[in-house]
């Protein structure tokens, strides 16, 4: 029977060792091959809990030695922890072993029991994976678990199985790889396709060649500059970007930093030519093929490099320099031609001529060399004088610019995968100081509806306030025409708002300043004689008061029957010097005429304190009617003396919707204008009295307003410089030549409107100024 005993032990341990070998490797996951073979050992062999740690620097993605992580654990309720050190007692135990049976009376139970929940007695049996990690065993029992023979076959079995447990780790390296390739080469994809958006945004004609020679980039403004298309070039060599230029194959400016030293066979071919300390290459020259007289050009070409440092091409901006050439000539002729008679202008002309050149050279140096995918990317967005931010579909911020980072306050590695609007916070709402929560979405919208962004609040890092000037347009991949970012350029423009404000007041100012007299007198007039009619009244009230005390006296005589003729007559007689009817006429008189100088006297101050206040700068329905009503009233002293002014209003007209009190500053000065212009003509003789005419009407979604005069009108030869900034016809001290620029930047630039003027000399003119309705 003993025999017959150990001949069944000895095939149920073969059976165990031979289904084991066929568990072992089944799968390339790691946790399913750990379960093929160790819940077949745990079913066949009575065993409680198994688990698996493998040291970490054996794991994709993690590089230390000294640690190991559990991969795997049947029951996976069992483990207190998933993270041991390599000189934990686990670890210790089998130092130079290859395996060990541990049972619960022996110290170092305790200590592995440690790091499994509820375990208390019984047995670990501990494998060696060789340098990739171990096996634990638990058996509940505390009798033997393996024979000696079955221990030292499943020694190889377990090495097997180590050899399949490396398989599994090189495999899910080979999938974390490819996985992080594929990202990469998304990325890429991505980094290339902005890398193309950007240089097609630049406004210079930008390409770009590889070390064969092959156009590689061509963008939109070297397209409109050629009339070649970028998809007729691309990938061509053999000089063929040369053509349209030199009408040749020849090398260019690009070839030369690819090729150092060949430069020097076309030095007579440019104006100059020279080599920076970055290989770059800059250069002037004409091109009589390109444009109808030819084109002066000025090129940079730039190595492009790899992140390795490799050459792996260059890069050619070319820049259209034709009207500071001539400038250059005109300057050079001029000092030719007046060199012996204004000395003193030279030093000016030659200062003005090498500030051009500095100019000219300092645009050549900043345009710095693009490195190859988001090298490139960089490079140009820190070159570009606005501030720029590139997003991603889901508008998180992919890079920012230095600029950018100026304004806003944030750096790249600060703002880099934060929402846009966690850096770039548009006020909606300065009492609130609410931000808009899709500042990306109100910048698209304004692009949209062609509305101006100039008054745009950022709230930026510190919590102050700027004004900017903001475009938004999105990046798209060509192939599947899809939208994968966007990018944003904005600009500060506080100083120039607060300038234009300053200037708009001080504009205001003039025109109180000089309405001021004219307003005086027009007040003066009423109260004149509203105090003259006061001093009556007064004088009538005292002598009403005498009569009404004489009836009282003959009420009294009546009722104590003491009436006599004599009182009588003395009675009779005050009331004669009172001479009371010719009070009764005139009184009720003199209070009409007092109200009506009252009511002038109101009209003119309220006309003047709505011209004057400084409104609200945010655009509001207005009855233009009704302002361009009180504007005529506070200007009347300007043309009272020399025209008659005439209004036709729209009764129908709808509100507008405009900054009234800018509305009102154009009108004003289109006005006094119109005076004056008259007042030459009535001074001449040629006149005795003009008309001004103010009409409004609506024509389609427009609100006209037309204002004539028949006064000077405006010579032909100065009609189309009359909104230039500075520029009038008026004496030294009578003008600053900022009225009509400021009524054109009011109406064209803040109110999307127009303002077109007709004029005859002698006949006089005509302003016509349309305003959208809303």
């Amino acid at each position: 029977m003993n025999r017959t005993h150990n001949f069944e032990k000895a095939i149920q341990d073969m059976s165990l060792l031979y289904e084991l070998a066929l568990a072992t490797g089944q799968s390339l996951d790691l946790h399913e091959n750990c379960d093929y073979f160790l819940k077949r050992l745990m079913g066949r062999k009575n065993l409680s809990y198994s688990a698996v740690w493998i040291r970490d620097n054996y794991l994709p993605g993690e590089t230390d030695q000294n640690t190991a992580t559990l991969i795997y654990a049947f029951p996976a309720y069992f483990p207190g922890t998933n993270k041991i050190s390599t000189d934990h007692p686990l670890f210790v135990s089998i130092k130079e072993k290859e395996f060990k049976i541990i049972p619960s009376h022996e110290k170092e139970f305790r200590q592995l029991a440690e790091d499994e929940k509820g375990i208390t007695d019984g047995t670990f049996i501990v494998f060696s994976l060789g340098e990739i990690g171990v096996v634990k065993l638990y058996a509940m029992t505390t009798g033997e678990c393996f024979s000696d023979t079955e221990l030292n076959q499943m020694k190889k079995v377990i090495s097997k199985f180590a050899v399949s447990l490396k398989g599994c780790l090189s495999h899910r390296q080979l999938l974390t790889e490819i996985a992080e390739r594929k990202k990469a080469e998304e990325a890429l994809k991505q980094s290339e396709q902005q890398m193309a958006d950007i240089i097609n945004f630049l406004p210079d004609p930008t390409f770009a060649v590889n070390l064969k020679g092959e156009v590689i980039s061509w963008n939109h403004a070297i397209e409109t500059m050629t009339g070649i298309k970028a998809e007729e070039i691309l990938g061509k060599g053999n000089y063929e970007y040369a053509l349209p230029f030199f009408g040749c194959r020849r090398p260019v400016i690009i070839d030369f930093v690819l090729k150092p030293g060949e430069e020097k066979l076309y030095l007579d071919h440019y104006f100059f030519l020279q080599r920076l300390e970055d290989n770059s290459l800059i250069g002037e020259l004409f091109l009589p093929l390109l444009g109808e007289a030819g084109t002066f050009v000025s090129a940079k070409a730039t190595p492009l490099y790899d992140i390795n440092g490799k050459i792996i091409g260059a890069i050619e901006a070319i820049r259209d320099v034709t009207k500071y050439k001539k400038a250059e000539q005109e300057l050079q002729e001029a000092q030719i031609t007046l060199e012996k008679r204004v000395q003193e202008r030279t030093a000016e002309l030659v200062k003005v001529n090498k500030a051009l050149q500095d100019e000219i050279a300092d645009r050549q140096r900043a345009e710095t060399a693009l490195a190859e995918e988001k090298e490139l990317l960089s490079v140009t967005l820190h070159s570009i004088g606005d501030g720029v931010i590139t997003t991603d579909a889901q508008g998180n911020i992919s890079s920012i610019n230095r600029v950018a980072e100026e304004i806003t306050g944030w750096r790249q590695d600060e703002a880099g995968g934060k929402p846009l609007s966690h850096i770039f916070k548009l006020i909606v709402d300065e009492k609130a100081s609410k931000t808009s929560e899709n500042p990306l979405e109100k910048i698209l919208k304004c692009d949209k509806d062609k509305e101006t962004t100039d008054h745009s609040i950022l709230m930026v890092r510190d919590n102050t306030r700027k004004i900017i000037s903001a475009n938004a347009a999105p990046i798209r991949d060509k192939k599947l025409n899809t939208i994968i970012g966007y990018i944003i350029t904005f600009r500060d423009i506080t100083e120039q708002k607060k300038i234009e404000a300053r200037l708009a007041l001080s504009q205001k100012l003039e025109s109180i300043g000089q309405l001021a007299a004219g307003i005086a007198h027009e007040i003066n007039t009423p109260m004149q004689y509203i105090g003259d009619n006061t001093r009556f009244l007064h004088d009538a009230l005292i002598d009403i008061l005498a009569s009404q005390e004489n009836f009282r006296q003959l009420l009294e005589a009546v009722e104590h029957n003491k009436v006599s003729p004599a009182f009588l007559r003395e009675l009779k007689e005050k009331e004669k010097a009172l001479d009371i009817d010719y009070l009764i006429s005139e009184v009720p008189r003199a209070i009409e005429q007092t109200l009506e100088g009252i009511e002038k006297v109101s009209k003119i101050v309220l006309s003047m304190k709505n011209f004057a206040h400084p409104g609200r700068k945010e655009k509001t329905p207005a009855d233009l009617n009704k302002a361009i009503e009180g504007t005529v009233t506070i200007s009347r002293n300007e043309w009272k003396y020399v025209a008659d002014l005439e209004t036709d209003f729209d009764p129908e007209l709808p509100p507008v919707h405009c900054i009234l009190d800018e509305i009102n500053q154009v009108i004003l000065n289109i006005v006094v204008n119109a005076a004056q212009a008259i007042r030459e003509v009535v001074e001449k003789g040629t006149l005795t009295r003009g008309v001004i005419s103010v009409k409004t009407r609506k024509v389609g979604d427009l609100v006209q307003i037309v204002i004539s005069d028949n006064g000077i009108g405006i010579p032909p030869t100065i009609i189309d410089r009359i909104f230039d900034p500075f520029f009038t016809t008026k004496d030294v001290g009578k003008g600053t030549g900022q009225g009509l620029t400021i009524a054109h930047d009011i109406v064209v630039n803040k109110h999307r409107g127009s303002i077109h003027v007709e004029s005859e000399e002698g006949k006089g003119t005509v302003f016509t100024i349309s305003l959208p309705i809303s």
